[in-house]
């Protein structure tokens, strides 16, 4: 059964990730926007690095694993922001490596900041066939070596934040990649729009000294793809301790906890109770984070992680 829901799984992820496919995560939208807006970069107004490791569908031979690793920090007395963003995910036969440099120009606006990013991208692609479930052994698709393709791409956002509220708006990639072509035909959706437009918001409020509630949402279009949602939300206790949970439509209930072991080390982890039918051979995914917050900035002077 595993193997019949296998070759399901690499046909409907690879199918969306020959044109361009967006790797899930439990805990990055929550701690880390990088991935989503390049306008994200340096809004923490100190260095911020982050990694995430992400383990989908545990149990089902050739589901997804995802490494993500985020730099970004503000320069120009908090003027502008720079950012890079490293990512492998790897399903089954295709191994994808993305590498995002972000740049960041921030406004002051009332009692927040306006930002405005662009970020340029390279995409690796690897394809090894030796791992495909062939259907026919003869099957001229299939290839004996494994296929590599570098492909560039870029993405713009604007990202709005101030103590108690954020928003922001974006498009990582613009361009339509195909990364595997036989005989001038792409494979996947290649030749459909393959990008990706977020909407995203998310607000803070105490609910007594020691405790606050932030909910958020992230809003996920793509012409070629069902429109997505995601709403979650934390409780935060002593400024140090999170607590939350996340619904993801079509896919998951999750759950995550975040603790600031100072006031810029942290440490989480996530698991996702996976609600699609892929529930019947999956154990669920999970993710471990890990973080470090640089006190570089006088003018901050942060006594706590910040909460967007």
């Amino acid at each position: 059964m595993k193997k019949i829901y296998q070759i399901i799984l690499i046909f409907v992820v690879a199918s969306p990730l020959f044109g361009q496919y967006e790797p899930h995560y439990t805990m990055n939208f929550v701690f880390n926007k990088l991935p989503y807006n390049p306008a994200y970069a340096g809004s923490k107004e100190c260095t911020d690095i982050m990694a995430i490791y992400r383990k989908q569908w545990s149990g089902l031979d050739g589901a997804p694993t995802t490494i993500n690793a985020t730099f970004h920090t503000p320069f120009a007395n908090n003027k502008c922001g720079i950012g890079l963003s490293l990512t492998n995910d790897q399903i089954g036969m295709l191994n994808n490596t993305y590498a995002q440099l972000a740049y960041a120009y921030r406004i002051p606006v009332g009692n927040g900041t306006l930002s405005a990013g662009i970020q340029a991208e390279l995409e690796f692609a690897r394809i090894d066939w030796t791992k495909a479930i062939a259907l026919d052994p003869n099957d001229p698709n299939i290839q004996a070596t494994a296929s590599n393709s570098t492909k560039p791409n870029f993405g713009v956002g604007l990202y709005y934040t101030n103590p108690r509220f954020f928003a922001g708006i974006s498009a990582p990639r613009f361009l339509k990649t195909s990364y595997y072509q036989k005989g001038g035909v792409s494979a996947g959706n290649g030749q459909k729009d393959q990008r990706t437009y977020y909407g995203m918001a998310g607000f803070i409020f105490p609910i007594t000294k020691n405790v606050m509630f932030r909910p958020m949402a992230l809003l996920s279009y793509n012409p070629s793809a069902p429109f997505e949602w995601e709403v979650n939300g934390s409780l935060i206790f002593a400024r140090k301790l999170w607590v939350g949970a996340s619904y993801r439509s079509y896919d998951s209930f999750d759950v995550f906890v975040q603790y600031e072991l100072t006031k810029s080390l942290r440490l989480g982890a996530g698991y996702d109770f996976t609600t699609s039918t892929l529930k019947k051979v999956s154990n669920g995914s999970y993710e471990f984070m890990l973080g470090y917050l640089f006190d570089c900035c006088s003018k901050a002077q942060i006594d706590h992680i910040r909460f967007f």
